[in-house]
C-alpha cells in the first residue's frame, strides 16, 4: 500500500451527536484534512465509500452494532485506521478481531481533535514503514 500524504488523507466521522460531528469536522478542515460524516453506521455495502480512517463514537449506538460494524470494516477493508472514542473502553478491548488486521485503536472520552488526528497520523507513520 502507498503511504498516505497528509493532504490526501480522507476521515470519516460517525457519531450520532451533530455537536461532535461539527466540532471533529472542523478541526480536521482546519489541520488540511479531508473528511466527511455519517450519522448512523455505515452498511456493509457501505465500506468501500469510507475514507482512509474511520473515526467512530460507539457511545452513541448499540455496541452489537458498533462491533459489527467494526467486523465488516476489518474484513472489507482491513487497511482503513480505526478509532472508537468511548467512556467505555473494556467494552470493546477483548472483542474478536480478524486475524492479521489491526484492532481498532480506543481513545478513551474526551478525545480532543488533535488526539484524534495525532492517532491517525501515527498510525498512517506505522503503514509508510511496513510490517
Amino acid at each position: 500500500m502507498k503511504p498516505i500524504r497528509e493532504n490526501s488523507l480522507r476521515v470519516t466521522v460517525v457519531a450520532g451527536s451533530a455537536k461532535t460531528i461539527q466540532g471533529l469536522l472542523a478541526y480536521l478542515s482546519d489541520a488540511g484534512v479531508n473528511s466527511d460524516a455519517l450519522k448512523q453506521l455505515p452498511e456493509p455495502s457501505a465500506v468501500e465509500q469510507l475514507g482512509d480512517a474511520l473515526v467512530i463514537f460507539p457511545d452513541d449506538f448499540e455496541p452489537s452494532t458498533v462491533l459489527s460494524t467494526v467486523e465488516s470494516v476489518q474484513t472489507l477493508r482491513p487497511r482503513v485506521r480505526l478509532l472508537l472514542i468511548t467512556s467505555a473502553p473494556q467494552r470493546y478491548q477483548l472483542r474478536g478481531t480478524i486475524d492479521r488486521v489491526q484492532p481498532p485503536i480506543l481513545l478513551p472520552k474526551p478525545a480532543f481533535g488533535w488526539s484524534i488526528l495525532d492517532t491517525i497520523r501515527d498510525l498512517s507513520a506505522h503503514d509508510e514503514e511496513g510490517p
